[in-house]
C-alpha cells in the first residue's frame, strides 16, 4: 500500500503550523481508505480540519459514505466525472491539500485529461497549497509538466523497483506546492 509512504512524506509538510484551517480534498478518493488512515494524523496537525472525498465510482463512494456516517470532519461528495465537472464543487474553502492517489495514471485517464485536471487543481488550490500525487507507474505527468503548470516540486521519488524484475508494482510520489 502506498498510504504509509504518502503519510511519511506529507505529515512533515503539514506539521509546520502553516495551516490554521486544513481543507483536504482526496480526488479519485474511492472508498475513503486513505482519508481514514490519515484522520488521526490530521487531528494532531490541526483542530480545524475537513476532508472531502470526490470520485466517480458510486459503489466506492457508498463504502466511503458508510465508513464516515456521522462524521463532522469528512464529507463524501456525490459521484462526479472529474474530467468534465468542477473539481471543488461543494467545498466551502479553497483546499490547501489535494491528494490524487492513483487517479492520474495511464489506466485511468489520457495524458490530456491528466494535464487538464492538474491545471484545475493548480487554479483551485489555495496559495501555498500542497498537491500530493501518487500511483503505480506510469503516471501520465512528470516534474516538468508540474513546473510548467506553476507548481514547485517539493518531493519526487522514483520507484526503487522500477527496473527490477518483480511482481510488486512500482509507484511514484510527488509532493508539489503552489
Amino acid at each position: 500500500s502506498i498510504y504509509p509512504q504518502v503519510r511519511k512524506f506529507l505529515l512533515p509538510k503539514l506539521e509546520t503550523g502553516k495551516y490554521k484551517r486544513l481543507e483536504l480534498v482526496d480526488l479519485f478518493g474511492g472508498d475513503g481508505e486513505f482519508v481514514e488512515r490519515m484522520l488521526s494524523s490530521l487531528e494532531r496537525v490541526s483542530t480545524d480540519f475537513h476532508c472531502n472525498i470526490v470520485d466517480l465510482n458510486k459503489s466506492s463512494l457508498s463504502v466511503a459514505q458508510k465508513r464516515f456516517t456521522g462524521s463532522s470532519t469528512v464529507l463524501v461528495h456525490e459521484p462526479r466525472d472529474l474530467t468534465y465537472e468542477e473539481l471543488f464543487k461543494g467545498i466551502n474553502y479553497p483546499p490547501n491539500v489535494v491528494t490524487v492517489l492513483g487517479g492520474l495514471c495511464a489506466d485511468v485517464l489520457s495524458r490530456n485529461e491528466a494535464l487538464s485536471i492538474a491545471n484545475k487543481i493548480y487554479q483551485g488550490i489555495s496559495p501555498e497549497g500542497l498537491f500530493v500525487l501518487s500511483g503505480y507507474t506510469p503516471i501520465l505527468l512528470n516534474a516538468t509538466d508540474f513546473v510548467n503548470l506553476g507548481f514547485k516540486v517539493q518531493n519526487m521519488s522514483v520507484p526503487a523497483n522500477a527496473l527490477a524484475r518483480t511482481l510488486q508494482h512500482p509507484y511514484q510520489l510527488y509532493i508539489l506546492r503552489k
